[in-house]
């Protein structure tokens, strides 16, 4: 059951990668950038709403996915709490039933 363990680790540390992952890209500011869009074409009527907008929208698109790969992450390491739940009743259950020298063969 050794190996088993080591694996359930492992699922739980890529999850709170993921997590951290997560919180990390729902931070990301794109305002510096669209700043930098109006800048680059000085006099355009049209750029600095649009850069804005731009900026807004991807912003938005980077929390969303930050928040859906943070999910992603919670739900893995809720997995790997279950998994150590249910594998140690089962591990116990194995060695109970498991003859032992001069038992049942």
């Amino acid at each position: 059951m050794g190996g088993y363990e080591a694996i359930i680790g492992e699922i739980r540390r890529r999850g709170e990668d993921a997590i951290d992952v997560g919180e990390a890209t729902a931070k990301v500011e794109l305002g510096e950038a669209a700043g930098g869009i109006a800048a680059a074409m000085p006099g355009s009527a049209e750029t600095p709403g649009e850069a804005e907008q731009l900026s807004e929208h991807w912003e938005g698109v980077l929390r969303d996915l930050g928040r859906r790969v943070s999910s992603y992450g919670d739900d893995m390491v809720r997995a790997a709490e279950r998994y150590e739940e249910e594998d140690e009743p089962a591990a116990e259950n194995l060695r109970l039933h498991t003859p032992g020298p001069g038992g049942p063969v």
